[in-house]
């Protein structure tokens, strides 16, 4: 599972991760995920807005 965090590193400037996997067993400090897994999806920076065309221009 962490190769997949690894990769993203190394090929996307920025990314983000979705997990899931079952709730299992109670622990001290939270829980233990049973059957994780993972999808990395590189984060695209959005384009600019034309901030002249947002604009409404009355005479």
């Amino acid at each position: 599972m962490f190769k997949k965090l690894e990769e993203a590193q190394q090929q996307f400037p920025q990314w983000v991760a979705s997990i899931s996997g079952k709730m299992g067993a109670s622990t001290s400090s939270g829980f233990i995920l049973e059957e994780p897994s993972i999808q990395v999806f590189e984060k695209k920076q959005k384009a600019p807005k034309d901030s002249s065309a947002d604009q409404n221009t009355s005479s």
